[in-house]
């Protein structure tokens, strides 16, 4: 880790801070900035978003927090997908941190391997009321975010279009039985 140990306290504490200030209904993501390439064989040094390094304390690529306070759940009020790491990624890229590592770091209970970011959040998608994205100018989570931002649009107007059609058959029954 290039920085000394922080308390998780602290992220805790900045994530309640940040919560507080959501609309009802809402869930915030903030993603991670990609390594970006010098040329075609190099890379600059990484430097995380500033605002999940704050919320988090995770400082690596390929990383998604979710901020839900309102899940019906109540345990996935805060969800971490990090980069699924290996031994051959540790001898490559450097050592990435596991899930029991993220979670002494963060404080957050929920982490998961951002491959399966559609599984987990799917269930969720339904409960959304707004959403707050963080600005970021990286290639690869732009696309993750597009795609799980049309899922949830299809997935408002599926349900909008539901319940047009329940109020339409409640609306025909009552006047059926008006007559």
């Amino acid at each position: 880790m290039r920085y000394n140990t922080i308390d998780k306290q602290l992220y805790i504490e900045n994530r309640k801070n940040f919560t507080k200030h959501l609309k009802p209904g809402s869930l915030a993501v903030f993603t991670s900035n990609d390594i970006l390439p010098t040329n075609a064989d190099g890379a600059m040094g990484f430097r995380q978003n500033a605002d999940l390094l704050y919320l988090t304390g995770i400082d690596q690529e390929d990383t998604m927090l979710i901020l839900f306070p309102d899940v019906k759940d109540g345990k996935h009020k805060e969800v971490l997908f990090i980069k699924e790491t290996s031994e051959l990624i540790a001898i490559w890229e450097g050592a990435k941190l596991n899930k029991a590592e993220a979670t002494s770091v963060s404080g957050i209970d929920h982490i998961y391997w951002i491959q399966d970011f559609d599984k987990i959040m799917k269930p969720f998608i339904l409960q959304v009321n707004n959403i707050y994205l963080n600005e970021c100018k990286c290639n690869t989570f732009p696309r993750i975010i597009k795609y799980s931002i049309f899922i949830i649009e299809i997935i408002k107007f599926t349900r909008h279009c539901y319940m047009r059609q329940r109020i339409a058959i409640e609306s025909h029954k009552s006047n059926a039985s008006d007559r």
